[in-house]
């Protein structure tokens, strides 16, 4: 199937499960007073199609594609199908808001999203949000957000190997699902100056990512923070800018790796000679990074129900490990670019149709590795959406 007439369906897919009820519009302005409690209930259908869901190198994409005997064996794609999937998001989120702290706006907002991978099932995973926001002043207001995501299948890794004496051939490496939970505590403060038309964020967070066994070498604690800058140029337009900085904390942990002795000059399996390749190994890995990231955006409308959005987004990540065999991540730098263009608008009181499309990349520099783990790091990804949502 073509992919223009994929997208086309997956359009058809979203506006057929869209809901359609008559309610209040909880999309308009807010009440003046803050005394009353009032609630609302926003559901939403979102359809995209994603050409790289593994996040593959252009060489990972045709082992996947062309997979052999080989790879069935090792478990090297099992559960992943296909490099590219279309995923149907369903979500419903409930929203409340009233008199809170000194008489001020309190604001709850709860919301659970299911991810449906279509070729690729064993993807599928909730998501769940809870935030509370409560104003400080008629200016300012602090949020506390906290996201949870249970059960989530990046893709397989290598585990070990069955040959533990002499050159491994694909058969014999094993590789298993890396699966983790991953909780994000997140606190930000804004506060709208230039009589409101200028808005300045302030940020924190603490992020933690369990991985199941073997892999807990890939856990994750990070903490992280950041600001930024939103200008209104005119009443209607509008431009953001924001940095955010995190410290992401690994495990060091001994793993398997298969490697060649020549590249380091070691006898690995103890034969009395450095000249034989891909050897089995266990060796120390370190996955300590710092990250940063750059995010601006601009927001066009030429009035308050409709609009186009263009954004770009920059991730730079420098990796801390210096264990001599540890080549995926010893001296590691990546850089990943982000372009993307979405359009809001709302078709009825309370409907609103959302699309767009987005194009990352990423490039790393591995200048300690010799170029035979095959878990090479660089790829390109394209992500097209439509969304149709209904206040109530």
């Amino acid at each position: 199937m073509k992919r223009r007439l994929s997208l086309v369906t997956l359009g058809a897919l979203v506006l057929a499960t869209s809901v359609s009820a008559v309610a209040d519009d909880s999309s308009g302005s807010k009440p003046a007073g803050h005394k009353r409690w009032t609630a609302a209930v926003k559901v939403e259908g979102k359809g995209r199609y994603d050409t790289n869901v593994f996040l593959l190198s252009d060489h990972q994409e045709t082992k996947l594609q062309t997979a052999g005997p080989a790879e069935q064996i090792s478990g090297r794609f099992s559960d992943m199908n296909s490099v590219s999937d279309y995923i149907f998001t369903p979500s419903v989120k409930f929203l409340t808001e009233g008199s809170g702290i000194a008489g001020r706006r309190l604001g709850i907002q709860a919301a659970v999203n299911y991810d449906m991978y279509f070729l690729n099932p064993k993807r599928r995973h909730f998501d769940f949000d809870l935030a509370v926001e409560q104003n400080t002043s008629r200016n300012g207001r602090v949020r506390v957000k906290f996201e949870y995501i249970p059960n989530y299948f990046y893709k397989n890794y290598l585990a070990d190997a069955t040959n533990f004496t002499s050159s491994v051939t694909a058969s014999e490496r094993v590789y298993k699902p890396d699966v983790y939970n991953e909780g994000d505590l997140t606190v930000d403060y804004r506060y709208r100056i230039a009589g409101g038309r200028t808005v300045v964020t302030a940020r924190g967070g603490y992020l933690r990512q369990r991985n199941r066994a073997p892999f807990v070498g890939h856990d994750r604690n990070e903490p992280h923070g950041g600001g930024g800058i939103d200008f209104g140029l005119t009443k209607w337009w509008r431009i953001d800018g924001n940095y955010d900085y995190a410290v992401v904390n690994s495990p060091r942990v001994q793993e398997v790796m298969i490697l060649n002795e020549p590249d380091f000059g070691v006898d690995f399996n103890n034969d009395g000679n450095t000249s034989d390749l891909s050897m089995r190994t266990v060796q120390f890995v370190d996955r300590r990074h710092h990250q940063q990231l750059f995010h601006v955006n601009a927001k066009l409308g030429s009035s308050e129900r409709s609009s186009f959005s263009f954004g770009y987004e920059r991730r730079l990540r420098t990796f801390l490990s210096k264990e001599p065999f540890d080549v995926l991540h010893n001296g590691r730098t990546d850089a990943r670019d982000s372009v993307g263009v979405t359009f809001s608008s709302y078709l009825r009181h309370s409907l609103q149709l959302t699309a767009g499309y987005s194009y990352i990349f990423q490039n790393s520099n591995l200048p300690n590795d010799p170029g035979v783990t095959g878990e090479i790091n660089d790829y390109k990804r394209s992500v097209a959406f439509v969304a149709m949502a209904y206040h109530f």
